[in-house]
């Protein structure tokens, strides 16, 4: 959609509902979006057609997309685990012919466009939410009721807080 013109100016086509949309940071015509397909999609919205990177690897819905700088995605999914994706790196192997078709045994592209997996926190069926600092650090929900917070090059939380109610005597 188009604010000044106030009307469609083009369309994704995906089979797959979307659940997380977000600009980069550093173009405003590139978006990235995680669907329920397990997928993150990033696409130049001057050339819709085809994205200019599919990152493939969550084995279930991806839930939030967060942008951790110019060129790498933090994804979270209700398979238990967060991503960090180098989304130069699968950009260009998908120029080169390597899409994630051709992936390996965790249905990742061929590039290593997954640079890290982040496990330690519950998210089975809830979107527990998902922010990213720029410098590096992760935060995201956990559905046993706490925060967890993970760095850049450690794959389990740094730290948890516990957000549940404490009785009082």
């Amino acid at each position: 959609w188009s604010l000044s013109q106030r009307e469609c100016v083009g369309t994704i086509q995906r089979r797959a509902n979307v659940c997380s949309v977000q600009f980069s940071p550093d173009s405003a015509h590139v978006l990235a979006y995680g669907a329920v397909d397990g997928k993150i999609y990033v696409h130049d919205q001057r050339h819709l057609a085809r994205p200019l990177a599919t990152l493939a690897g969550h084995r279930k819905a991806v839930s939030y997309v967060r942008w951790m700088g110019a060129d790498r995605i933090v994804s979270s999914s209700t398979d238990n685990t967060l991503r960090l994706w180098d989304v130069k790196r699968s950009m260009m192997a998908e120029r080169d012919g390597f899409g994630a078709s051709e992936g390996n045994r965790f249905g990742e592209s061929s590039s290593g466009a997954c640079s890290r997996v982040f496990a330690g926190h519950a998210n089975q069926k809830n979107f527990v939410g998902l922010s990213v600092a720029p410098d590096g650090h992760i935060a995201c929900g956990s559905e046993d009721n706490s925060v967890c917070l993970y760095a850049r090059c450690v794959p389990t939380p740094i730290a948890r807080q516990s957000l549940a109610a404490t009785a009082r005597a």
